[in-house]
């Protein structure tokens, strides 16, 4: 059962990657069973998942709660797809997860969006494409389906924190996108979730999220700041992000954010992408508050230092110490400066 759901998963990125239109995917099949002119296959845990339809010109769909005793819970990519005269579907509550394009190109589907563009089945976006502008998910979303906002024209998304993951491909090619606020639940970014998402500039990536999987940001040309609160966040692969024309193990010419020492510091240095490390007062050396670090802060950083080494008063407040002792000696001296045109020495070079 995991086996062939991996097998349709990679299909599915492999198709968006290449750019292969969904109608000319194969069936990844296995052996299954049937329940009138239904298809399925029962899950490791003993549940249901409805993978597909005999009847090429079914016109309604009844999927039961329970198959055999088994509870029904889930509808497998595709299963659906392309079925021209489907107008009718009785979804049971026992559904909990849809995947990507399930109902693609039906005319059920095109019913939906046309009551609501963003098509919602038992707390699950399924379908988003025709959305645009500015879209705040409804705090009753419990999960959005692979594929949901893929090529729509959506400028910016509030996610609900009921959410836990962002799937495969969830905004592929959302060109206009310019803002997603990810909330402190979600845990796992998928393969090309933001594939290709030009417009978007910045992201702040939650404490929550333990995994941001291979092409997660792939092709995002704009993207110039990526901020990672998870210290122990995994990145899994040589293109989590790119920003030039998208291929595989180009450099990233943003910005990595994240803690000193941290896994998003060690992607940075191994895939020599800039790096400025952050605490909770803002952005480790940063002593003019702008994010960033320049020669302006050593020269901010080394004049304080004279201050201070002439028994003069300092300027810096309370937040520029904290920022700027990079030595954790608890004041401010030519070891910070040195360090922090160290830090800014190492990104010009990894950008140049």
């Amino acid at each position: 059962m995991k086996s062939l759901k991996k097998l349709i998963s990679l299909c599915l990125l492999a198709a968006c990657s290449l750019g292969i239109a969904a109608s000319m995917l194969p069936i990844c099949g296995s052996s299954q069973e049937s329940y009138g002119n239904l298809k399925y296959q029962i899950n490791d845990n003993g549940t249901i998942a409805i993978t597909g339809c005999t009847d090429n010109n079914v016109e309604s769909v009844v999927i039961p709660e329970s198959i055999g005793g088994k509870a029904v819970t889930e509808i497998f990519p595709y299963a659906f797809a392309h079925k021209m005269k489907l107008k009718d579907i009785t979804i049971p509550k026992s559904i909990t997860k849809i995947e990507g394009a399930a109902f693609f190109n039906t005319p059920w589907l095109d019913l939906k969006i046309r009551d609501n563009p963003l098509v919602t089945v038992n707390s699950i976006v399924i379908d988003a494409t025709k959305c645009e502008g500015d879209i705040v998910i409804p705090s009753d979303v419990t999960s959005i389906s692979d594929y949901a906002f893929s090529r729509s024209g959506v400028t910016s998304v509030v996610i609900p924190e009921t959410v836990t993951e962002i799937g495969a491909s969830t905004f592929s090619g959302c060109s206009a996108l310019k803002s997603v606020k990810l909330p402190n639940s979600i845990q796992n970014i998928g393969s090309t979730a933001f594939n290709k998402c030009r417009g978007l500039t910045e992201i702040t990536i939650p404490e929550s999220v333990s995994v941001i999987e291979n092409h997660a940001f792939f092709g995002c040309s704009g993207l110039k700041k990526v901020i990672i609160e998870n210290p122990e966040c995994s990145l899994d692969g040589n293109s989590v992000f790119t920003t030039l024309g998208g291929n595989t193990g180009e450099p990233f010419i943003g910005t990595i954010y994240g803690n000193e020492s941290s896994t998003a510091h060690e992607y940075a240095d191994k895939y020599n992408c800039k790096f400025l490390a952050i605490n909770e007062y803002g952005v480790i050396g940063d002593a003019n508050g702008d994010g960033n670090i320049s020669p302006i802060d050593v020269s901010m950083i080394f004049t304080e230092y004279k201050k201070l080494y002439r028994k003069e008063k300092g300027s810096f407040t309370a937040n520029q110490n904290k920022l700027c002792d990079l030595n954790g000696n608890k004041t401010i001296n030519a070891s910070d400066a040195s360090s922090v045109f160290s830090i800014y020495k190492k990104n010009y070079r990894r950008s140049h």
